[in-house]
């Protein structure tokens, strides 16, 4: 139980260091910080500070870490690499677009248009600018 009783900021500023260089692996980042893995958890279970500094650590240079290591990968030569950084990067132009098609028997068309039908008009347009800003001529923005 190394680092247990050891919850000094210096001990926990390495772990939190480690774990945005090692793109949020806590393994690594306990080996680092000369701490167990079980020690971590109890910290971060036990101090909400630090379970919020964790996560931060993580989510901020924890994720810019992974993604210079994937842009180095791609830029390796990886493909797979490349397709999933473009679709992140630029979802309009590189995500796989799909359409759906609905079939709609009789019934419930009629069931559709009844429903629409009992609707005021002010109803109706309230529903069409939640569906698609801009529609009734106005730009969407309040």
């Amino acid at each position: 139980m190394r680092g247990r009783n050891d919850r000094s900021p210096e001990k926990k500023a390495l772990v939190l260091q480690a774990l945005a260089d090692t793109g949020g692996q806590v393994n690594r980042a306990c080996e680092a910080a000369s701490i167990g893995v079980s020690t971590f958890y109890d910290w971060k279970h036990d101090e909400p500070h630090f379970a919020a500094a964790v996560q931060a650590a993580i989510d901020g240079p924890g994720t810019d870490t992974l993604e210079a290591e994937a842009i180095r990968r791609a830029l390796a030569g990886s493909d797979t690499l490349i397709i999933f950084l473009l679709k992140a990067r630029v979802p309009d132009r590189y995500r796989e677009k799909q359409q759906v098609y609905v079939s709609l028997n009789d019934a419930t068309a009629d069931q559709i248009q009844n429903a629409l039908d009992k609707l005021s008009e002010s109803q109706l347009r309230a529903i069409i600018a939640k569906r698609n800003p801009g529609a009734d001529g106005t730009s969407g923005a309040g």
